[in-house]
């Protein structure tokens, strides 16, 4: 697992993405290259965005919820006193135009861990589905052609939902 970092003199800030396209958590959870390199960047904060590749790979929701539990577990005895911040998935549609109602199923996984396991959580599928789904979606020219990914301004648009999330104050 091969990630991107920005690093500078200053103390403060250091991003790091070691994300994969196309991988699913099960991918991450199998290879302690992972867990290594979490250990070593000593993160306060760990982000996870997981789901879509997942609702497209027979993935239950079940499974996601239990490879969830080990993800946040791993993590927590990876580094100590360390944040994880899970984003429910963005909207989708399968392949036929339809709904993509797996992420549904996933997204309220997520939610009902939240308290038990101790992370927070950004509810992105939620408010894009009060936003108007798909529907707006397409109207703002945010989702592709295909339905699953996003567009340039779509995924912008998704990163100013996250950076506004994390300056959310949360409810205790």
């Amino acid at each position: 697992f091969d990630g991107l970092y920005f690093t500078n003199n200053s103390s403060g800030l250091l991003l790091s993405s070691i994300g994969v396209n196309g991988a699913t958590m099960k991918k991450y959870l199998n290879h302690p290259e992972f867990f290594s390199a979490l250990t070593q960047l000593k993160p306060q904060l760990v982000i996870l965005w997981f789901g879509t590749n997942e609702s497209y790979s027979n993935y239950t929701p079940e499974n996601f919820k239990n490879d969830l539990i080990q993800m946040q577990s791993k993590i927590k005895s990876s580094i100590s006193n360390v944040s994880i911040l899970v984003i429910t998935p963005p909207l989708s549609l399968l392949k036929n135009h339809e709904s993509n109602t797996v992420l549904n199923h996933y997204s309220d996984g997520i939610i009902s861990l939240m308290k038990e396991y101790h992370f927070a959580v950004l509810p992105v599928f939620e408010f894009l589905k009060q936003k108007g789904g798909m529907s707006f979606l397409k109207k703002e020219q945010l989702i592709a052609k295909d339905n699953v990914h996003y567009t340039r301004k779509g995924y912008t648009y998704l990163a100013q939902l996250i950076f506004n999330g994390l300056q959310v104050k949360p409810k205790m």
